[in-house]
């Protein structure tokens, strides 16, 4: 019995700091009348209560971007039973967006673009939020290693389609954001991008599936080291994106987050290796002594994606305070790092190109921030034409 009181008091206690942020005015802003997107939203996910916060402050549409899968669907119901019951007028939507099938993304940025563009006046803010860890050395329908491809390469491809429907949204309502999702592995191992993690290869190339600390942590391979990859990707992929949005005076905010280490079901679902018993007993340990819960761990990416505009700017990098507790922090501040240890890797400017230029040249795509377009889909392809204003 006691027990089971200490478990809710936990749970009351885990919930509140979430609820802190939601509920207070100088926290977060009031969303009426913008559009958010969200990728990853299902129940127990950073992204779940990421959109359950959209809709609390307010936001007029909130599109969920999730595999077809009746885990999306039942998450789409909770978080629109969330906005009747908190009388919010916000219409959920879910669009279908597999990351690992570059067709299905382009397909998701289309009817995100068609959505958006019928009496909404853009996208405010797109949280790219999905992401899986530590899977086999396997590939994607397109080739990619799967976690380079779902972490990182469909989330610059979406980022690049929607781009028109945030400057749209920047120029009528003042701001648009895009919030990237990076973690503690991003450093670990600590090493540089690699420019061969982003193109297609066979299968068991990329350091195949041996042991987390043995094969990653010493021999820097394995499937951690390329969800380190991925991870790194992540974070110089926002910092490349601020800039090059900055030189072009765009309205448009590129922040990234760390949520901290989060009792989310990323970990153990996915995690895969030749002995799944020392990886399953290590990731007990890591959620049983630095774990929070995901409301608590979505808290960063509240903060940057509806956070005041004065206090988040373009080049901000929110995380915990104590990794896994505490208010959210910056450790870098409009592209300038303000912490000890200067996220090294991740403000990098050979991982800044990197990030950049691999994805460009794997996606065979160019992300020209500086022109504006509008795509059209192919009927007989599956690629997007470019049509210049």
């Amino acid at each position: 019995m006691g027990s089971n009181l200490e478990v809710e008091s936990l749970k009351s206690e885990e919930q509140s700091l979430y609820d802190c942020y939601v509920t207070a005015s100088y926290r977060l802003s009031d969303m009426k009348g913008k559009v958010v997107a969200i990728t990853g939203t299902t129940e127990g996910s950073i992204g779940y209560y990421t959109a359950l916060a959209a809709v609390s402050k307010g936001a007029k549409l909130l599109l969920l971007l999730n595999r077809d899968t009746d885990r999306s669907y039942e998450a789409e119901q909770k978080i629109k039973a969330h906005a009747k019951a908190t009388d919010q007028e916000c219409f959920v939507r879910t669009v279908v967006c597999d990351l690992s099938n570059l067709y299905l993304v382009k397909n998701a940025a289309l009817a995100v673009n068609e959505t958006v563009a019928d009496g909404y006046g853009g996208l405010d803010v797109l949280v790219n939020c999905a992401g899986v860890c530590a899977l086999p050395d396997e590939r994607t329908v397109d080739g990619f290693d799967v976690q380079m491809q779902v972490n990182m390469l469909s989330h610059f491809l979406l980022t690049k389609l929607l781009m028109d429907s945030l400057e749209l949204a920047a120029e009528t309502r003042g701001e648009a954001r895009v919030v990237m999702h990076t973690c503690a592995f991003r450093g670990i191992p600590n090493r540089m991008l690699k420019p061969e993690m982003f193109q297609i290869c066979p299968e068991g190339t990329l350091g195949g599936d041996g042991k987390w600390f043995l094969g990653d942590l010493v021999k820097q391979k394995g499937p951690f080291s390329r969800y380190q990859q991925s991870k790194l990707a992540n974070a110089s992929f926002s910092m490349a994106l601020h800039m090059k949005l900055q030189a072009v005076g765009s309205k448009v905010k590129s922040i990234v987050v760390d949520p901290g280490f989060a009792k989310t079901n990323l970990f153990g679902r996915n995690s895969t290796s030749s002995e799944p018993d020392l990886i399953s007993k290590t990731s007990a340990r890591f959620r049983n002594l630095l774990s929070q819960s995901p409301a608590n761990g979505s808290i960063p990416t509240l903060v940057a994606s509806f956070g005041p505009a004065n206090l988040c700017q373009s080049g901000d990098f929110f995380l915990r305070v104590a990794q896994s507790t505490g208010l959210a922090d910056k450790s870098v501040a409009g592209g300038v790092p303000v912490k000890r240890g200067g996220e090294r890797l991740a403000c990098h400017p050979l991982n800044i190109e990197c990030v950049w230029t691999s994805c460009e040249k794997v996606l065979q795509v160019k992300f020209d921030i500086s022109r504006r377009s509008t795509y059209k889909m192919v009927e007989d392809d599956s690629d997007y034409v470019s049509v210049d204003d």
